[in-house]
């Protein structure tokens, strides 16, 4: 994605997205549920995928490939972030010109480096 088509998210939108959706992982899929709704829906986790969404704001918020595989590795290494979260860091990376890896978004993530 350009750079300068990257919004982040406040810090109460991104609480609000965390706690409207369930992302978990399940086998070869990502598995996303609306916390107070009986649906879910499958992306591959080898693919990117987005999310359209109504809290105050409509907002699109897209997953890239990248933060889905450092959420994986995160979930793998027992950290409890959340997908949003995971992908907040890579958007404020990206705007940033910053490399993005597994150790610099878990250096974003102890401590946030721009505060919306």
């Amino acid at each position: 994605m350009a750079r300068n088509h990257i919004k982040l998210l406040t810090q109460s939108e991104l609480e609000r997205f965390n706690n409207k959706y369930q992302i978990c992982v399940d086998g070869d899929d990502i598995v996303v549920s609306l916390s107070n709704y009986d649906r879910y829906t499958r992306h591959p986790k080898d693919k990117g995928f987005f999310i359209n969404s109504r809290i105050e704001v409509k907002r699109k918020i897209n997953f890239t490939v990248e933060a889905i595989q450092i959420w994986i590795k995160c979930i793998e290494d027992n950290y409890n972030y959340s997908l949003f979260d995971v992908q907040q860091a890579v958007n404020a990376l990206t705007i940033t010109y910053q490399t993005i890896n597994y150790e610099s978004v878990l250096k974003y993530l102890k401590n946030p480096i721009i505060k919306i």
